[in-house]
């Protein structure tokens, strides 16, 4: 009886995991770095990007989704996924005015330093969020990315999160 070769036996890991050099780029995109022409060069460089790349079927699904938003034909994330468009300059350079911001309206509790979308007892606005630790009443700081703008803390429980920014798409 012949035996099954491992998967250890059959397949080689591509040099860069061998040698213990993987560049973070493989994780995660700084996709507006893209668009303009900068950024790393693994996803510069449309083969190496996907060479390099496995698209999930999850990944292809939202992707296909937000596309399907983004041309006016609906999608079935309608009830969990937003594109919202972003106004004004707090965010610069992160977001600019007249983005577009897809928002993830089930995710309530960003992580700390995540963008949300949040009613902050003023208005709507998107900034970065920070639980500040022992605060009583809790409070949230809600940081913007243009230095020009001073954070600012609000009360917990006065801070509606609308939902987690997961992409901001600008007009090239």
């Amino acid at each position: 009886m012949t035996k099954t070769p491992t998967i250890f036996e059959t397949c080689r890991p591509r040099a860069d995991v061998l040698e213990g050099s993987v560049a973070e780029a493989d994780f995660a995109a700084d996709l507006a770095q893209v668009i303009v022409g900068k950024g790393n060069d693994e996803y510069l460089d449309p083969a190496r990007f996907f060479a390099n790349t496995y698209p999930t079927r999850g990944l292809r699904n939202l992707l296909a989704n937000v596309c399907r938003r983004l041309a006016g034909a609906g999608g079935e994330v309608a009830a969990i996924f937003r594109i919202l468009g972003a106004r004004g300059d707090s965010m610069e350079p992160a977001v600019h005015d007249g983005d577009r911001l897809l928002v993830d309206m089930a995710r309530k509790t960003p992580a700390t330093g995540e963008m949300a979308v949040l009613w902050d007892g003023t208005g709507f606005v998107v900034k970065r969020v920070q639980v500040i630790p022992h605060a009583e009443p809790p409070k949230l700081r809600l940081i913007s990315a243009n230095p020009a703008y001073q954070l600012y803390d609000c009360l917990a429980g006065e801070a509606h999160i609308a939902g987690t920014v997961l992409w901001a798409l600008s007009r090239v």
